[in-house]
């Protein structure tokens, strides 16, 4: 599990730096701030942890092995959960990074404050008059 949470943010991480050369540098910040991408990261970093420790309650010798199985059948739960989660991702990830929803986000997080900074609500400054 850990092995594909690394491929695929990796992958994604290349394509967000190629694609901030063309609409800036806010891209990646707002792909780590996306609560999707961190509920995707999270799922599989705890699935990887979940199963380690269930490993390490495996016991065996040459005549008995204990084996807990409600904690296998959990693991088994979060690794069918983190394969959703993956492709999940994997459509978000297809459909957004050219669609100009992104640059409209990534410009957004610097338009907007400029623009109430420039014209407070109640009208009372005008910039440039």
């Amino acid at each position: 599990m850990i092995s594909v949470a690394g491929t695929v943010f990796a992958i994604t991480v290349v394509a967000l730096t190629l694609a901030s050369q063309q609409f800036g540098p806010r891209l990646i910040r707002n792909f780590t701030r996306a609560r999707g991408n961190q509920f995707v990261l999270g799922t599989f970093v705890a699935t990887f942890v979940y199963c380690l420790l269930v490993m390490r309650t495996v016991n065996g010798t040459e005549k008995a092995t204990i084996v807990p199985e409600l904690g296998v059948t959990g693991g088994v739960i979060l690794a069918l959960l983190s394969l959703g989660v993956l492709i999940y991702t994997i459509h978000h990830l297809a459909r957004s990074p050219a669609s100009t929803t992104r640059s409209r986000r990534s410009s957004a997080s610097t338009a907007w404050p400029t623009c109430w900074a420039a014209w407070p609500a109640d009208g009372s400054r005008r910039v440039g008059w």
